[in-house]
Parts: C-alpha cells; sequence; structure tokens
C-alpha cells in the first residue's frame, strides 16, 4: 500500500505523481517534523565551488524558524567559520537583486541551530536522525519533510559523504529506515534528485530542483564577488582493470558467477603509503598506455517564488495546503539585500560557429596553450557553469584564467577540458557516422540544451516530451552509455550523453520506435567497443603489467600469468574520428582474455 499524501493534500483523481517540479518552499503544517542535510565543508563551500547548497540551506532555515517545533538541520561546515572565511552568502540570480540568506546578525538569532557533523558521518547522521523522526511521526501522527542540498549522480544517489560518488546515500538505505504508514515529502536541491520519486522503490511524495535526467542550476558567477550561490576512456579503463572482476586476475568463478560485490575496487578504502603509491603509479601507467594508443590530435534559471498558481503543485493538489505561502513571502523580504551585479567581464559577446571553435581548439591542444584553450572552453560552455559539481569547476578555470590560485593545478585544468573536448568530438562523430541529425544544427560542445529544450517542450508538449525524453536517458544509462571521467578529469560531464538523448528523441518523434531503440542500441554498442579497445591497449602495454605486479602484491593479490601481448587477440581496427580506431560491427574484441 503506498504511503498516504501528506496531511491536508486533496488530490485531483487518478494516480498521484511521484515527483513535480517546484519554485516554492513545500507545503508545511504546524506538527511537521523537518530533518534537513546539506554536504558541503568548510573547504568546499566556497561559493566559487558548492556553497549555492549553504545558500539554499541557510534560505530553508531561515524560512522555517519558528514555524515548526520539531526540526533538525545537519551540516559539515560551522556557519560561524564559513562566515570568517567567505563572508556573507547570498540567494539569487546575480543580474537580479540577491538576498543575503547567511550573515552574523543572521546566525545569531534568525535561523533554527545547526548540528555539526563530521563530512565523512554525514550519511549516517542523517540516517539515524531519520530513523528517530519517522518514529516519532508514526507514534504521534505528524507528517515529515526531508530537505536534501548536495550533488546526485545519475544512478540517484545523494553526496551526502563529502562528495564521496562511490558512497552516496542509496533510495534502498532511505526506505530502510522509514516507518511504514507515514506521510514523507522529499525535497531535493540535488542533481538527478528527481529521479528518487521516479524509481518505485521509494513510495514518498517528492519535490525536486532537478528532473531524473537533468542537473540541477546554480546561480551563475556574478562579476564583483564571483560566487555562484588522459584519455576519453582513462576512467572506465582504470575502474574495469582495479575492481574485484578485473581481467588482470584469474576469474574462476564456478557455476554461482561473479561475486555479489563484482563492482568494488581492490584498492583499500584506507590504503596505506605503499599501497596508495603503487596504485597511482599503477593508474599513471594506464593513462599514458591508453593515450598513446589514441591519435587525439585529429533548465533555465529558477528564482524561489511563493505563488503556487504557476507550480506542479496545481498538477498534484486542489489546493495547497498548510502554512499559507504568505506568511513565508513576508519573512522572506525582510531579509537584507544586496544589489544586482554586471554580466561577468570575462564572458565575451561573441557567436561561436562550429568550425571556428574547433579549428582554434584543435590549434590550442596541439600547442598545450592552456591558457587559451581555458579560455575559449570557458566561453563557449557559459551555460554549464550553474549546473550541479560544474559550478566548481566554472569558479575554477574562471580563477585560473584571473591567475588566481585554484584547487586545480595548470595540468588538471587542462585534462579536464581536453576530456570534454575529445568526449564531445566523439559524440559528433557517432552523430555523423550513424546519419543522424545534430539537435539545432549544433555540434555537442556548442549545443544550448536550454533553449532546445524549450522550443521540444513547445512542438511537442512539455509533459509528453520529458517523457519520451526520461525513458531515453533511461535506456541509455542502463546500456552504460554515460562516459566517466577519471579521477583526475573533473567531475562527471553530462552534456554528451543529454546530446545524444535529445538527438534519439527527435528520431522517435520523426521515424518511430523501433528507429530510436536501434540508436540507442547502437550508441551503447559503439562505447561499448571503445572502451574494450583500450582496457586491451591498457593491458597490451608492458609498463601498465610491471605496475600493475607490483600494485597487485601490496593487496595481497597476484596478477595473471597469461597476459603477453601475443595472448591477447586484439581485434581488426577501423580508422574512425580523428583517428580514433574503432572495431567492426559485430566484433568482440578481447574483454575475455585467454589464459
Amino acid at each position: 500500500m503506498r504511503n498516504p499524501l501528506v496531511a491536508g493534500g486533496e488530490y485531483k483523481g487518478g494516480r498521484p505523481p511521484n515527483t513535480f517540479i517546484t519554485h516554492t518552499v513545500p507545503c508545511i503544517h504546524e506538527n511537521t517534523i523537518i530533518v534537513a542535510a546539506t554536504h558541503p565543508s568548510l573547504h568546499t563551500a566556497s561559493p566559487k565551488e558548492d556553497g549555492w547548497f549553504i545558500s539554499d540551506f541557510y534560505a530553508f532555515n531561515y524560512l522555517f524558524k519558528d514555524t515548526v517545533k520539531d526540526q533538525t538541520w545537519l551540516t559539515a561546515a560551522d556557519p560561524s567559520r564559513l562566515l570568517e572565511k567567505y563572508g556573507n552568502y547570498l540567494h539569487g540570480h546575480p543580474r537580479c537583486d540577491r538576498k543575503v540568506v547567511l550573515n552574523q546578525e543572521i546566525l545569531q538569532s534568525e535561523i533554527t541551530p545547526v548540528t555539526i557533523i563530521e563530512p565523512a558521518k554525514m550519511i549516517e547522521s542523517f540516517l539515524n536522525e531519520v530513523a528517530e523522526a519517522s518514529s516519532r511521526a508514526k507514534r504521534n501522527g505528524c507528517p515529515l519533510l526531508l530537505m536534501l542540498f548536495c550533488h546526485g549522480v545519475e544512478n540517484h544517489h545523494l553526496l551526502l559523504n563529502n562528495n564521496d560518488i562511490k558512497r552516496g546515500l542509496s533510495i534502498t538505505r532511505l526506505r530502510g529506515v522509514l516507518e511504514s504508514g507515514i506521510a514523507v515529502t522529499l525535497f531535493s536541491t540535488s542533481c538527478f534528485s528527481g529521479g528518487w520519486a521516479m524509481t518505485r522503490d521509494l513510495n514518498i511524495t517528492a519535490m525536486a530542483a532537478a528532473e531524473c535526467d537533468k542537473v540541477s542550476t546554480s546561480w551563475r558567477l556574478s562579476d564583483s564577488v564571483k560566487r555562484a550561490c588522459g584519455g576519453v576512456f582513462s576512467g572506465h579503463t582504470i575502474e574495469a582493470l582495479t575492481k574485484i572482476t578485473t581481467p588482470l586476475l584469474p576469474q574462476d568463478y564456478g557455476p554461482e558467477g561473479p561475486p555479489a560485490d563484482e563492482d568494488d575496487s581492490l584498492q583499500p578504502s584506507e590504503a596505506n603509503e605503499v599501497q596508495t603509491e603503487t596504485y597511482n603509479e599503477f593508474c599513471r601507467a594506464v593513462v599514458t598506455a591508453i593515450d598513446t594508443d589514441t591519435d587525439w590530435h585529429s533548465a533555465l534559471f529558477t528564482q524561489l517564488t511563493f505563488s503556487a498558481q504557476d507550480d506542479q503543485w496545481e498538477y498534484s493538489w486542489s489546493r495547497r495546503s498548510g502554512l499559507p505561502l504568505a506568511r513565508f513571502k513576508e519573512r522572506w523580504h525582510q531579509l537584507p539585500v544586496y544589489p544586482a551585479t554586471s554580466p561577468m567581464a570575462i564572458t565575451e559577446d561573441i557567436c561561436f560557429t562550429g568550425g571556428a571553435v574547433i579549428n582554434d581548439m584543435t590549434c590550442h591542444l596541439l600547442h598545450a596553450r592552456v591558457k587559451s584553450m581555458a579560455s575559449l572552453f570557458y566561453n563557449i560552455c557559459d551555460a554549464d557553469w550553474v549546473k550541479g559539481q560544474d559550478v566548481g569547476l566554472g569558479g575554477a578555470i574562471h580563477s585560473y584564467l584571473q591567475g588566481t590560485p585554484t584547487k586545480y593545478s595548470e595540468a588538471e585544468i587542462a585534462g579536464i577540458i581536453r576530456f570534454r573536448w575529445m568526449t564531445s568530438r566523439l559524440i559528433d562523430s557517432f552523430i555523423e557516422d550513424h546519419g543522424l541529425t545534430a539537435p539545432s544544427g549544433q555540434i555537442c560542445i556548442l549545443w544550448n540544451m536550454e533553449e532546445h529544450e524549450i522550443a521540444m517542450r513547445k512542438k511537442h508538449g512539455a509533459r509528453e516530451w520529458s517523457g519520451r525524453r526520461r525513458t531515453i536517458w533511461a535506456d541509455l544509462l542502463r546500456g552504460d552509455g554515460l562516459i566517466r571521467p577519471s579521477a583526475n578529469q573533473g567531475p562527471p560531464f553530462y552534456r554528451p550523453l543529454q546530446y545524444v538523448v535529445a538527438v534519439i528523441t527527435e528520431k522517435l518523434y520523426a521515424e518511430g520506435e523501433d528507429k530510436a531503440n536501434a540508436a540507442v542500441e547502437a550508441y551503447c554498442n559503439f562505447v561499448a567497443t571503445l572502451r574494450k579497445h583500450h582496457i586491451a591497449s591498457a593491458i597490451d602495454s608492458a609498463t601498465v603489467r610491471a605496475s600493475a605486479r607490483s600494485w597487485l602484491k601490496v593487496v595481497g593479490r597476484r596478477i595473471r600469468r597469461s597476459l603477453s601481448p601475443r595472448k591477447t587477440q586484439r581485434a581488426p581496427l577501423r580508422e574512425g574520428f580523428a583517428g580514433q580506431s574503432i572495431k567492426e560491427d559485430g566484433e568482440e574484441g578481447n574483454a575475455a582474455l585467454s589464459s
């Protein structure tokens, strides 16, 4: 049986939606129990990085002060130290007047006190608080509101644990601590947060700042304070060669098949100095090997509102219940105002064309002109710097261009740009080779997703277009179509897959479901073939095999004896995009190495 609607809600017949997008505050009753959490630590809470989560966290904390008695707010950063290090936190678009949501005066008397948690213990602490709150909610018949301000990844895990992409909070774990039969609302500003409610494993009403296939949007960097309210397949290759099912080790599973924890890494989570050193050396060898093998030369801004009239509350409810929005609006207007700033001076008003950008970037890459690479890339990807983890990356590139220190070295910035550029060009190659139509006639790196989305929603209807696009997105994820960066290639890069989703969704409308399904299969096979080729290239390297032996020895494993190149039967390859070697259709490659 599904959990009941939030107390006071009246649903307009049929089945209530699992999720909807909102630009206003969630529904609050006088007996609502609130548990909220945000992940940025003192080191990552800069307004240039993940500070926009801090702004959201304290904006809602301020709004909800004294509205209900039972509310808990968990954060990994002491607000006093945040103010000392970064100054006041702002909320809103820098081209509009913004609200100051955290300063010394607000901290002293205008917010509900927060609980400071060690970053590594945030997930466990949040789950403990939710379990206790869930018990109180069931015992007293109260609605429960969960609020999460953090990054998310495409598998719908929320990165509350200090942005650890491998140890996020899963749907299953959250569901496991909730009492049955209580009214629960999940409010999340995380990337892909809509995916929580799209999954039938979690029967709760959910409001999300991002749909299940989109990255949530932060506020653009402003002009005055600049704050934000190796190879393409090296990441996958390293992952494939360092987990339990690596082809570097004997794989005698027997009839039971691979172990249940087959995706676990062989590298200990708390590695000692020798294990860390040998692992890093192995990763460097892999990146060098596959880099040498590859000839690489060749949602709109949201504003917090206090009216449900045009929001999707109307899709879900006949009327909004709970405390009146006017109460929150009045309190919001009491916050101090920070005047609007001008657009970023670094952003040039240029009309980019595909050919010119490709020629310029290729020249910069060939001559290792990192400043020129960064300047061009920063400008052409302007819309990306307000989304998810790219907020921090955009801030870092901007700081680098201004000559100020960043958390990335110049070499790392070059590597990130190169990965993103080559991945985008690889997608362009796939689109061209398969006779597909580029959305809006733009190459991947120049594609304006927001403008395209508006046009498609207007053409096909918002709900129908979004539903079909989400289906294609889910199919591509199931087919492992996301090309993931390695640890030193920056945060996840979703633009290429979103581009492919747009291409195939348009094909669905133009040519039907069978053609669209064939395009999904072709793309997933394309990516899988390249991955297999790069894994084989890495194993063929004597340097990789030598460093693998050293690393595996210190983690208590022994490398396979039969890893010589003579026993690695590589499939014939054809020349593809920019010198990339691409196997002919139907060839299996050497994912399984001979003994």
